[in-house]
């Protein structure tokens, strides 16, 4: 049984039998992997023999969260609220709730009720990473998109707006792409 809204590391430990792994060679827990740049990969951070091969994550259910893998992009079958309606002018940290420090693929949606705002990415509170949205000239406007910015050491982001407004954004984590050195070292 997992624990609800977890993510699980999953290993392949070195095979006892020539170079083919069995069922029980491979492991799941909590445990996040370290790079490793001698060996050229993720591995267990107590179990140092376990080679990092994925992640899962468990639902409130405890159930496995369901995704689609492409390479290293793993889109998540269902959307995850981040941010639900914020407009806070200071910057406000909020998770990206991702397994490894990454690139998130995220859906925004801002709601205009005021004009003349702009809305900032940061990955420490203090400078702009990006603009993730501009003014425009027409009120209570709705500017959808789909963007991928990067996470910080914490796995976290940070938003705020130009200036104090009603506007609102929302922000829901569609998938994230799984760093280089877990599969490719």
């Amino acid at each position: 049984t997992l624990t609800s809204g977890v993510p699980y590391y999953i290993y392949a430990k070195p095979p006892t039998n020539g170079v083919v792994l069995t069922s029980t060679e491979i492991e799941y827990n909590t445990t996040a992997p370290t790079e490793d740049t001698t060996r050229q990969g993720g591995y267990h951070s107590i179990n140092t023999t376990w080679r990092c091969i994925g992640s899962i994550r468990s639902n409130d259910s405890g159930e496995v969260v369901g995704f689609t893998r492409d390479r290293n992009l793993i889109m998540l079958s269902k959307q995850q609220t981040i941010v639900g309606g914020g407009s806070e002018s200071t910057y406000t940290v909020f998770d990206w709730d991702i397994p490894f420090v990454c690139n998130v693929i995220a859906y925004r949606d801002v709601k205009y009720i005021d004009d003349f705002s702009h809305v900032y990415y940061s990955l420490n509170g203090i400078d702009a990473y990006i603009t993730i949205d501009t003014a425009h000239s027409s009120f209570t406007q709705d500017k959808r998109a789909s963007l991928e910015v990067p996470s910080n050491s914490s796995k976290q982001g940070y938003y705020q707006w130009s200036t104090t407004t009603n506007n609102l954004l929302y922000i829901w984590r569609l998938g994230y792409r799984v760093p280089d050195w877990i599969y490719n070292g």
